[in-house]
């Protein structure tokens, strides 16, 4: 899942909290305040982490990072222990270590996504895309094979197709071969990006691996895994 962040937010809780009873994301903010981190969380795979303040005598004596996710639900306790917090309590929108060393040891990986376009680099990732329309665009973004020579793909993607057909471009250089699962197509007309054609009603995974000159993308029905 991907942490989403904002400046400067902070708010006072609208009702108590239980360090037994788990809470509700309404419990957290007026609601146009919460909005403003609803809107950010508009994908199951965000979250957002809220920090949890006592104040004693002008200083902050106890803490407890609570865990936003898109779908409303909360996660209390992260990295730290669930509390008792009366109504009015601090709460505020903090960079926290944990996020900090997640950040600096995380590959790069995604580079840039939107509805219908995924751009990844060629460190090794996992992403799970659900696009909105019935056609989308991969892009692999191009670097100078003299700057990074030993780099490989090493990317796994899950490609929802679940409620229709799915047309996928695939935007790469070099000469790249494909294994398609039953029903499935893959062509290049003139050198263009690769058309490839998956059959709806399930969810895919891209497996990409190799140089960025000559790779392979295996992609499979994810209902055809066996787990014994």
């Amino acid at each position: 899942m991907t942490q989403r962040f904002i400046d400067n937010w902070n708010a006072a809780t609208v009702a108590p909290l239980s360090a037994s009873g788990g809470g509700v994301i309404e419990d957290l903010a007026p609601p146009e305040r919460l909005a403003e981190i609803t809107d950010l969380l508009g994908r199951d795979e965000f979250y957002m982490e809220l920090t949890l303040a006592a104040v004693g005598g002008g200083v902050e004596t106890a803490w407890e990072i609570v865990r936003v996710f898109g779908d409303g639900t909360l996660q209390r306790g992260v990295n730290s222990q669930p509390l008792d917090w009366p109504t009015g309590t601090r709460i505020a929108a903090r960079f926290t270590a944990a996020a900090a060393t997640a950040a600096a040891t995380s590959p790069r990986g995604v580079v840039r996504v939107e509805e219908n376009l995924l751009v990844v680099d060629e460190q090794g990732i996992t992403w799970r895309w659900e696009p909105d329309s019935d056609t989308c665009t991969l892009q692999m973004q191009a670097f100078s094979f003299l700057d990074r020579p030993q780099r490989a793909y090493d990317t796994d993607i899950e490609l929802d197709c679940s409620w229709a057909p799915q047309v996928l471009n695939i935007d790469v250089a070099g000469a790249w071969a494909f294994l398609l699962p039953d029903g499935a197509t893959a062509e290049r007309p003139e050198q263009s990006p690769y058309i490839v054609t998956l059959p709806g009603e399930t969810t895919y995974r891209l497996r990409l691996r190799g140089s960025p000159w000559a790779a392979t993308i295996e992609i499979v029905d994810i209902g055809q895994y066996y787990y014994p």
